[in-house]
């Protein structure tokens, strides 16, 4: 706004740095956006429940977990129809493919 005076686009913007700085700077607010996406308490309060919720129904996955699933997602007849769908979906182009193929 002080390069621009009377700017309302320069001073918007700069308000909003100036808020993102502040939340980046409260380790409070900083935590609390990194958890629910939100830095003030009031419109963090909803999103902290959801999360804490979902977190108390769903168990951590573990490195074994994900071990698990690949050794059994890997060559399965369900891979084969995912990668047949995602091609088909493309229309052929399988010049991503390799990219998103589980090694």
């Amino acid at each position: 706004p002080d390069k621009n005076p009377g700017d309302e686009k320069a001073k918007e913007a700069f308000q909003h740095l100036l808020h993102a700085y502040e939340t980046l700077a409260d380790p409070v607010r900083r935590r609390r956006y990194d958890e629910t996406g939100e830095d003030s308490e009031d419109s963090a309060t909803n999103a902290a429940e959801v999360v804490r919720q979902m977190k108390s129904r769903l168990r951590p996955v573990t490195k074994e977990d994900i071990k698990a699933f690949t050794e059994e997602y890997r060559h399965s007849a369900e891979e084969r129809a995912d990668v047949a769908n995602w091609v088909r979906r493309r229309r052929g182009d399988v010049s991503q493919l390799l990219e998103l193929v589980m090694c």
